[in-house]
């Protein structure tokens, strides 16, 4: 955020040179952006206003927080290997590997002749 106030400090000042050589109205806004430049620029480095309050928003929400719910912890935690994998439906390396075997479960007779 200081290099965006330093950017147009900069950028303030070159239109104030122009606005001199000119000698007409960008002298003006030249004068008005520098001002809010260095107002926010001032505000900046007093510690006035942040740009983001987001770190210390975290730090007290993990300090309010149960410790078991930290990714920390869960790693921490016996059973943080990872969950096995569980086949809900059937894949093709089920019918690849029971591929000559019998099914478990025998098709039903077939009537007639």
């Amino acid at each position: 955020m200081i290099v965006v106030a330093v950017i147009a400090v900069i950028a303030a000042v070159i239109i104030g040179i122009t606005g001199v050589v000119a000698s007409g109205l960008p002298f003006f806004y030249g004068i008005i952006v520098g001002v809010l430049a260095a107002g926010g620029l001032s505000f900046l480095l007093t510690g006035w206003w942040r740009p983001v309050r987001r770190g210390d928003t975290t730090r007290s929400d993990l300090d309010r927080s149960h410790p078991g719910e930290t990714a920390i912890s869960r790693d921490l935690n016996e059973h943080a290997s990872g969950s096995r994998h569980i086949r809900t439906h059937p894949s093709w390396r089920d019918r690849r590997e029971n591929r000559g075997r019998r099914s478990p479960i025998a098709p039903p007779p077939r009537s007639g002749a």
